[in-house]
C-alpha cells in the first residue's frame, strides 16, 4: 500500500515539474518577445530620385552621407513655411464660414488598374469640388492663406504631391460668382526642393489690393537665393 502511495506522488510530483519548465519556458519566450524592436513602417512608398537614382524614403541621412541640401524627403512633397492640413476652414465666399475638406476616391483605370483621386470638397456642399493632383501613395494637403488680395474673400492653396524629381507646382484658389479659380498662375509657383525647406510661404499679400507676393528660389552653378515679385492677380479659370 505504501508503495503503491509513492507511485502515485511520483507521478504527482513529474506532472507538477513537466507543468512548471512549461509556463517558465512560456514567460521566457514572453520576454523575448517584448524586447525585440518593433519594426515602424513607412507612411507611404514614395521614392525620391538623386541625380537619376532611386532612394528609398526609409534611409537616413547618415546612411547616404549627403547634406541637407542633397536630400530634403521632407520638403519633397511638403512646404515648410505652410500650415498644410487635411481639413481648412474660411470665409471663402465672403460672408460665411465653410469647411474644405480632402477627400480620396478609389478610381478604375483599364480593366484591372486601380487608383485613386483626390478632391478638394466643401463639406456643406455649398462651394463646388476642386480635383487635385497627388499620387496613389502620397495625398496633397490643404493650405489656408486668408484674404492675399484683398477683396474680402479668403483663399486656399495646396502643393501637387509626386514622386519623382524634385520641382512641384503650388496653386492658389479663390472664389469668383460661385466657381472656383486661380487667384494668379505664374511660373514662378513652380517651386524647388531646396525652396519649400527654406521656411517661406510661396504667395503672401502684397501689400495692394489685387496683388500679391509670390516668392521664389533663383539658383545658377554658383549659388542661390531667394527672390520675390509683386502680381497682379487674374482670376484665371480652371481647366481640365
Amino acid at each position: 500500500m505504501f508503495h503503491y502511495n509513492m507511485n502515485i506522488e511520483g507521478k504527482k510530483t513529474r506532472k507538477g515539474t513537466a507543468i512548471c519548465a512549461i509556463l517558465a519556458l512560456f514567460a521566457i519566450s514572453l520576454v523575448a518577445c517584448d524586447k525585440q524592436p518593433s519594426v515602424q513602417q513607412p507612411e507611404h512608398s514614395d521614392i525620391y530620385y538623386i541625380e537619376g537614382s532611386k532612394v528609398p524614403e526609409d534611409m537616413s541621412l547618415d546612411t547616404l552621407g549627403m547634406s541637407f541640401l542633397d536630400y530634403n524627403p521632407q520638403c519633397m512633397n511638403s512646404v515648410a513655411g505652410h500650415d498644410e492640413r487635411d481639413t481648412i476652414f474660411g470665409r471663402f465666399n465672403g460672408r460665411n464660414i465653410d469647411t474644405l475638406h480632402i477627400e480620396t476616391r478609389k478610381v478604375k483605370s483599364g480593366d484591372t488598374t486601380k487608383t485613386v483621386e483626390y478632391y478638394a470638397v466643401s463639406s456643406r456642399k455649398t462651394m463646388p469640388e476642386v480635383k487635385l493632383k497627388g499620387t496613389p501613395h502620397r495625398a496633397p494637403k490643404l493650405v489656408y492663406e486668408g484674404d492675399l488680395d484683398g477683396n474680402g474673400t479668403d483663399e486656399w492653396g495646396y502643393l501637387a504631391t509626386g514622386v519623382s524629381s524634385q520641382w512641384r507646382t503650388y496653386s492658389v484658389f479663390t472664389l469668383q460668382k460661385g466657381r472656383w479659380c486661380y487667384l494668379v498662375k505664374s511660373n514662378r509657383l513652380e517651386t524647388t526642393d531646396w525652396f519649400r525647406c527654406s521656411g517661406k510661404e510661396v504667395v503672401e499679400k502684397g501689400g495692394k489690393k489685387g496683388f500679391v507676393k509670390i516668392n521664389y528660389g533663383f539658383a545658377t552653378s554658383e549659388n542661390s537665393k531667394i527672390l520675390d515679385t509683386i502680381v497682379k492677380v487674374s482670376f484665371t479659370p480652371i481647366t481640365k
